[in-house]
């Protein structure tokens, strides 16, 4: 069995109004996804990271041509002998990974995640990312209350709300007002995105606020190229840091873990590699005894991977109360044209997926999703 066809789809998605996070508001949302079909008829699906147009690029000049000769019946070492090439980007890499790793389990006939870990769970605890920053807010803790009282009727338990684009103490009073709006039951977290850059006096501020109204991390609060700051923080925060969605390979994390940056790692399949570079995280971290959790943010070809990688690993986190599956709440047209991501059950779980490979498969013709059709094919 052979790589018969390859295709890469840009994806460019208007959203029905601005909303954004502590760095920046956005109007449009993008993805670039990738299909490899085989010889045998099997169909793969990855999702790469970066703009779109420069990963298609990348894919398209670099990694593609590289495919012919890539053995089919062995991910991992596929990821190896492409990573290798110094032209290939991580970033890119990670959509034919997780690609081929969809094939691989189709050919084996099983779910990704039972395909990883014959022990995997049934079941995974997701948690709601919103709290978005709109352009049009008067009350920002009327606001997140108004969406926490959303995402309780839809069955999470948990939800993840953004700050630091505001004052410490603008953030401050909306945090308690959502708080006491939704007492003491769902979950709280909260990503600065980065947004207090290097001011650790800001991070150890509404880390105490944090802690106030029992959130259970604060995520990304500085500059991820700072692993000294955050282990400062660390030092003070009694509410655990996440972080390391935008960290880049094994390196990158083997440095913030040395560091004492994080009591929880967040990879992302899209930017670290797809599902090997994932599992290579998911080992460093745990045999630090640092709890790994996806972080999930683009379409339902990274959330499909993402859940198989949780309901595979879960059971070796050290920290069972952190371990939730992230799952976003912004609009994202493309997203929700592509297919339904599985919904919440009334235990406020998500089951595994049951059918063979990742089990993602667009509901929609996806030459009209994407923006130019498939960039490339071979």
């Amino acid at each position: 069995m052979r790589i018969e066809h390859i295709a890469v789809f840009p994806i460019s998605s208007p959203l029905p109004y601005p909303y954004g996070i502590s760095t920046r508001i956005a109007t449009t949302r993008t993805a670039t996804l990738v299909r490899i079909q085989t010889t045998d008829g099997y169909e793969g699906w990855g999702e790469a990271a970066g703009t779109p147009n420069e990963t298609a690029q990348t894919l398209r000049t670099a990694l593609i041509p590289d495919l012919q000769h890539v053995d089919l019946n062995e991910p991992q070492q596929a990821y190896e002998q492409i990573a290798n090439e110094p032209q290939h980007k991580i970033t890119a890499i990670g959509a034919i990974d997780t690609a081929l790793w969809d094939i691989d389990a189709q050919i084996n006939n099983q779910p990704l995640a039972r395909h990883l870990n014959p022990l995997s769970a049934s079941t995974v605890t997701p948690y709601a990312a919103g709290g978005y920053y709109r352009t049009n807010t008067s009350d920002r803790g009327a606001e997140l209350s108004r969406d926490a009282q959303s995402i309780r009727m839809r069955g999470f338990t948990a939800f993840k709300v953004k700050i630091g684009r505001l004052s410490v103490k603008e953030d401050a009073d909306a945090l308690r007002k959502l708080r006491a709006s939704i007492g003491p039951d769902i979950q709280l977290m909260a990503d600065a995105n980065e947004g207090y850059r290097h001011d650790l006096n800001a991070a150890r501020a509404m880390a105490n606020v944090l802690n106030e109204i029992g959130a259970a991390w604060f995520e990304e609060p500085l500059a991820i190229d700072r692993p000294d700051l955050y282990a400062e923080l660390r030092q003070v925060s009694e509410v655990p840091i996440a972080g390391g969605e935008h960290l880049v390979g094994e390196d990158a994390f083997m440095r913030a873990i040395d560091n004492d940056a994080f009591d929880i790692v967040q990879p992302d399949v899209v930017w670290t590699g797809g599902i090997t570079g994932y599992r290579k995280i998911e080992t460093i971290a745990r045999q630090a005894q640092i709890t790994c959790i996806p972080h999930v943010w683009g379409t339902p070809v990274s959330f499909f991977a993402s859940l198989h990688l949780l309901c595979a690993y879960q059971d070796r986190n050290n920290k069972s109360q952190y371990v939730k599956l992230e799952y976003d709440q912004g609009p994202f047209p493309a997203r929700d044209q592509l297919g339904e991501r599985p919904s919440v059950d009334g235990n406020g779980k998500i089951s595994s997926v049951e059918t063979p490979g990742l089990g993602f498969r667009p509901s929609a013709a996806i030459s009209q999703i994407s923006a130019t059709g498939p960039e490339n094919s071979v």
